[in-house]
Parts: structure tokens; sequence; C-alpha cells
């Protein structure tokens, strides 16, 4: 989004050729807000427009000429991969709202359009809008495949919205998902009420998927990442780990989720209390299991039944675990339910020690841009009921009383981060 935003004008592309929609909108757009409408009759000169100048939004009809609304779609994100994009259509056939979601669309209206819906769509999509002239953080989750994010971080994606959030979720597509995959993906999306993109994880140059995640990365700045934990068993998603994190290498918090393939090997050091958002997070599950041959690791009862299983370590709630990837040290402002996350320190080998616990409170809706992480009175010390010693026989099973810790090797003493408690500025 670019500074115009600022000065509470927003800059919309209108590409549409019919003359009386064309009208119609701009109309629309200048009475629901600070709104600066350029209007465009040509798919071509669209794109041209939007390459030479900064928009906030284009609003985009499917059938242009030049190029039509799918293809101006495609090439607007590729370019600019933050750039929201609204398409709008007279046809409701199921191939032109699937072609539009795949390529790259945020919404899709359905013409004549409604101006209640059209005042929704722009609110859900200009967040600044929405928030008035502060930039709302920033939040993105990526995936393999769709349903990936939804079931390890879905709740909290969920609270973050709730708190006013950019949430993205970022899903590696690749070439074998059809157009039922996508509209369900689309449904859960919606569902959790946070945006979508698809990046084609087929490409067989993985730097090329990389540099594309990086540049979503780049416009986005989030102060969060979701990403899938390394410990898996599925190449796709160890895969998907690999680029997501050199992606994501200045992000201030790195989060690694559980898939329905994780190994052993996944070793959470922060336990999330998500109960109050559960039930969203049930909901958009609830598309990707739905079909004829639905996936069980992606089934409602079994993500209530990880939820619950992870519980153990915070108080028999609803939970979901994560591994600290790490991310720059937290040096920002925050607030007193919440506080900075501080990386795992690693030996000379590369190789995370052991970590001291980290367990989250409730994730209560907030308002600031701040990491999520472990909470304590300020100036507190860690005590041994915050910090576990690990096990040094490694057992295979944790205990109820002990946090899982990963199972290769014994490694150094582990390095106790210091807990710091952060205020907003001028607190």
């Amino acid at each position: 989004m670019n500074e115009s935003a600022a000065d509470s004008v927003f800059r919309i592309l209108l590409a549409e050729d019919a003359p009386d929609q064309s009208l119609l909108l701009s109309a629309l757009l200048q009475k629901l807000g600070p709104f600066d409408v350029t209007l465009v009759q040509d798919g071509l000169q669209a794109l041209e427009l939007a390459q030479r100048e900064s928009f906030d939004l284009v609003l985009t009809d499917l059938n242009l000429p030049g190029i039509d609304g799918f293809e101006l779609t495609r090439a607007l994100k590729k370019a600019f991969p933050r750039l929201p994009v609204l398409a709008a259509t007279g046809y409701t056939d199921a191939s032109y709202v699937s072609g539009a979601y795949r390529a790259g669309a945020d919404a899709l209206m359905t013409k004549p359009v409604d101006p209640e819906d059209l005042e929704a769509r722009l609110r859900e999509l200009l967040p600044r809008w929405r928030a008035g002239d502060e930039k709302a953080p920033a939040v993105i989750a990526v995936g393999a495949r769709p349903g990936d994010v939804e079931l390890g971080c879905g709740a909290s994606l969920a609270a973050h919205q709730a708190a006013g959030h950019d949430v993205l979720m970022l899903v590696l597509l690749g070439g074998d998902d059809d157009d039922r995959v996508v509209n369900r993906a689309r449904k859960a999306a919606k569902e959790l009420g946070v945006r979508l993109l698809f990046a084609d994880s087929g490409s067989a140059d993985p730097d090329a998927v990389e540099a594309q995640v990086a540049r979503v990365v780049a416009e986005m700045r989030p102060t969060w990442a979701y990403l899938p934990s390394a410990a898996d068993r599925d190449e796709q998603r160890r895969n998907a780990h690999t680029l997501a994190e050199g992606a994501t290498r200045s992000v201030t918090t790195v989060l690694g989720y559980a898939t329905p393939t994780s190994s052993l090997d996944f070793a959470p050091s922060v336990y999330r209390d998500v109960g109050r958002w559960m039930d969203a997070k049930v909901s958009a599950l609830s598309f990707h299991h739905a079909g004829h041959a639905p996936d069980p690791g992606l089934s409602p009862d079994f993500a209530l039944a990880h939820a619950r299983y992870w519980g153990r370590f915070k108080g028999f709630a609803a939970v979901e675990p994560f591994e600290l990837l790490g991310g720059e040290d937290a040096a920002g402002s925050g607030s007193d339910t919440e506080a900075a996350e501080t990386p795992r320190p690693r030996d000379d080998a590369g190789a995370p020690h052991p970590a001291v616990t980290v367990v989250e409170d409730e994730a209560e809706p907030v308002g600031i841009p701040a990491p999520i992480g472990d909470f304590a009175p300020e100036g507190a010390a860690p005590t041994s009921d915050d910090a576990p010693a690990p096990d040094p026989t490694g057992s295979l099973e944790p205990t109820p009383d002990d946090p899982p810790v990963p199972r290769k090797r014994v490694p150094p003493p582990p390095i106790l981060p210091t807990r710091r408690s952060f205020r907003p500025d001028g607190e």
C-alpha cells in the first residue's frame, strides 16, 4: 500500500470497459470514502498505468479488451504481490469464480454490485482505511498445501485478525491442485477473516519460489511469520519450511507449526491457549475436510484432539504449539499482555539448545505490533518452574510436568534467554 494512505486518500485503479458500470462504480467509490479513482477501459492500459504509478487497490472487470481481468490480475500479483485486487463479473459460472481466485484476486463481487458488499470488501482489503492512518501490524503464514496453515495456526490467525492485524496466508500451491481445492481454501480463509495468496511451488527452480515469497515479505514487512516445522516426514512440507525460512530472516518473530505429518522431532517451546478461537479454526478446517475423499489429517476432530494433547503443558486448555525459530531480537513496543520472544540459542554446530519453556497466556487479540511470547512480571527472573532443566537421558516421551525436548544428541547446557517486558512508547 502506498504512502497516499498516510494522507487519508486512497488511490483506486478502476478497470471497466462498460460506460454505465464504470460511472456507477466510480460514483459509489467516491461516495463511500476518501478514494481517488482513476478509470481505464483496457486491461493492457491498466497494467501499464499500475507499473508507472502507485495505487492502493485495483478494481477490475474480468472481461476487458487488450488483456482480460484474469491476465491483468496475474500480472499485477506477480509485480506487486501485496497490491489488493478486487474483481467483478456479471457471470456466476464456477469457472469464472475459481479462475479469478487462481489468478490471485483477493475478493470477487457479482454484478450488479451491491454498495454494502462493495464497502465490506474495501474495508477488508484496505485495513488502513478501516483503522485510520495507523498501519495495521502484519502477519504472514506460509503453508505447503491448502489446510496446513489452518491446522497449524488457524486459531492464532483468527486472534490476529480480531486485533485488526493484516493477516495473509501464502500457500505454495503445486500444479496438481484442482479448482475444488482452491475454492475450499478460499472459503476457509474467509471463515478466518484473512487474505489468501497462492504461489507456484511447482517451479523447477526453488530459488525463484523463495524469491517470490521474499517479495511478499518485503511488501508486507510482517512482525510475525508462521512456517511449517522442519521436523516433518513429508518432503513438500520440509521444502516449504526451507523456502520460507530463507525469506523470513528479517521478521521479528518466526514460529514453526505442526502439520499432519510432523515427526517426533517437533519440539515446541511456545504453547498458546487458543480456546476462544477454536470454533473459527474448526469451521475453516471443515471446508478442507469436505468432499469425496477427505484428508483425515485435516479433520476438525483431529484438530481438537491435537489441541487437547498439547494442552497438557498449558493447564489442559486448547493449545496451538509452536517452535520458536528465531528472527531479529524484538526491540519494539509491547503491551501488558505481550512480551518479546527470544530466539533459542544455538551451539557452534548450528543446532538449537533445548528450549526454555515459553508458555503463553491466552491468545487475546492485541492492537499494537509486538511479538507474542512468554510472560513474567517486569523485572522477574526465570525460575526453576519457568524453565525446567532438560532431561539428560533424552527420553522419547515427555511427561505432563516436563516440556518436550529435542531427541538428537545431548547438547551443551542451555543459555537461558533474559525475559523482558515491553511497554508502548511513552508509557
